[in-house]
């Protein structure tokens, strides 16, 4: 186990790395001179512009908790589940999370995140993920906790802009 401050901050089970904390995090740009431009700065003001992400499938492990977001030393491998969008000539550019913990028929506990990525407005994309959360769970013969989300989206008026939503894993 590594620990950090005096706490575990992950756990290796069986050769597995397994986060055991995560926080949830998103940010919009708007007049980018590029798509890339336009996808750091929503990084940047998402807080994770100066790290390097790894995406990851949508399964929260058992037993993490959500903390407030952390700051990530500069350049660290940082794991996470992330909705991006860029858009640019008047388009909508949005993105947005859900995310629960729930219980399988069987006993288990562990947490699922659904991400969309769209032109929609905030409320919208709350609702799509929602939505595609209750299939992920249905999928899973899971019943669901308590039900988040997070969305943001940008209208895109002059250059480029981008939405971004990200569930961190810290390790």
């Amino acid at each position: 186990m590594y620990y950090k401050y005096g706490i575990a901050a992950s756990t290796s089970m069986d050769g597995f790395l397994v986060p055991k904390r995560f926080f949830v995090t998103s940010g919009i740009s708007e007049g980018a001179v590029s798509e890339l431009n336009a996808f750091d700065l929503a990084l940047r003001d998402a807080g994770v512009t100066d790290c390097n992400l790894v995406g990851v499938s949508s399964i929260i492990p058992s037993g993490a908790e959500e903390t407030e977001p952390v700051p990530i030393p500069k350049g660290a491998i940082t794991f996470c589940v992330l909705a991006e969008m860029v858009g640019s000539g008047g388009e909508r550019a949005g993105a947005g999370l859900a995310w629960s913990f729930g219980t399988t028929q069987e006993g288990e506990r562990f947490g699922i995140v659904a991400e969309h990525t769209g032109g929609e407005l905030p409320s919208e994309i709350e609702a799509t993920v929602q939505a595609d959360l209750m299939v992920m769970a249905e999928a899973r013969e899971m019943v669901l906790e308590n039900v988040r989300t997070t969305a943001v989206s940008t209208l895109c008026r002059d250059g480029f802009g981008s939405a971004v939503a990200a569930l961190v894993y810290v390790l």
